[in-house]
């Protein structure tokens, strides 16, 4: 897997989150998903969900548990919207919507999730 953008956001100190998915096993390896988000202002209200990918053969549902988590992290840490150049179908069914001026944006303080982020947790 390409880590390029999570070292990335590490050395700029945007890095809000960097998940991975492994193989059930004993050694924690290979890993088969990752995802990583990154503060898009100073005053930290706004995420970015950067990279979210899964390995060829590896079942959508791991990526839907990354997104989940790396949400669930950005608000934990006081985001209150997510946002996002990846435009996968998966993400609309997490509650993913349309943001102005393009991509998807992920509102973490509306009273009535579209979706519930802690499922399959």
């Amino acid at each position: 897997m390409d880590i390029t953008i999570p070292r990335q956001l590490i050395a700029e100190a945007k890095l809000v989150c960097w998940l991975q998915a492994h193989v059930d096993n004993a050694r924690g390896r290979p890993f088969v998903g990752q995802a990583a988000a990154s503060w898009e202002d100073e005053q930290h209200t706004t995420a970015r969900l950067d990279v979210v990918h899964i390995q060829p053969g590896v079942p959508s549902a791991v990526r839907d548990a990354l997104v989940r988590l790396a949400v669930c992290e950005a608000a934990e840490a006081g985001a209150l919207r997510v946002l996002t150049a990846i435009d996968v179908p998966e993400l609309h069914e997490l509650g993913f919507r349309p943001a102005n001026g393009g991509g998807l944006a992920f509102h973490t303080g509306s009273a009535e999730p579209p979706s519930d982020l802690t499922a399959g947790l």
